[in-house]
């Protein structure tokens, strides 16, 4: 189901062009982490500053040691660290990570590889707001809504909630493949306990 969703999103758009590849990176990159919209979309005139992701919270691995600049296309592993969010008023980091898949076109690790490629000069300033459309504005919510309708998130709701899933979405998918509970919480970063009983 899932890698069906991933590519009926990525045949609708030019991974060759920044603005429409940057939706694929935005559909994947939210749901690897479980990103709240207000972490990575813009909702209203500009990002939300104290909980939108930049440059500087992602780091990247090879082997286990941190690589910058043009050597970001050997990293192995994306690392996000995140501060203040909904659910951490005192801003303590988070940190969540993921390894390469290869041969996987839906690759956290590869995407952003691309994404440097394309767009090298955003991986250049640390303060850029990550997922910046050409012109300059952040990738805004209403695009991704557009992008991927709510007949299909339904869709992947009622059929988590049929496989007594007690959460949505991407973490429905960690749910399914035996994730505890806790760990899915600490990764969305979530205060309260969702299972009953």
């Amino acid at each position: 189901m899932l890698n069906g969703h991933f590519r009926w999103i990525a045949a609708r758009h030019d991974w060759g062009v920044w603005d429409e590849f940057v939706v694929v990176l935005a559909v994947v990159f939210m749901f690897v982490f479980l990103l709240r919209s207000r972490e990575s979309l813009r909702k209203e005139k500009d990002p939300d500053p104290k909980q939108y992701i930049k440059v500087f919270n992602l780091a990247f691995y090879s082997q286990g040691m941190e690589v910058t600049g043009d050597a970001i296309q050997t990293a192995d592993e994306v690392v996000l660290m995140q501060g203040h969010s909904k659910t951490d008023p005192n801003g303590q980091v988070s940190i969540a990570n993921a390894f390469e898949a290869p041969g996987s076109a839906f690759c956290l690790v590869g995407l952003f590889k691309h994404a440097q490629q394309l767009n090298p000069g955003l991986f250049a300033n640390p303060e850029s707001f990550l997922l910046t459309l050409s012109n300059g504005k952040v990738l805004h919510r209403d695009v991704m809504a557009k992008t991927y309708p709510r007949l299909r998130w339904r869709w992947a709701r009622r059929r988590a909630q049929r496989r007594s899933s007690p959460f949505g979405r991407g973490a429905s998918t960690m749910w399914d493949q035996g994730m505890p509970s806790e760990d899915i919480m600490r990764r969305g970063r979530w205060s309260s306990q969702l299972l009953s009983g």
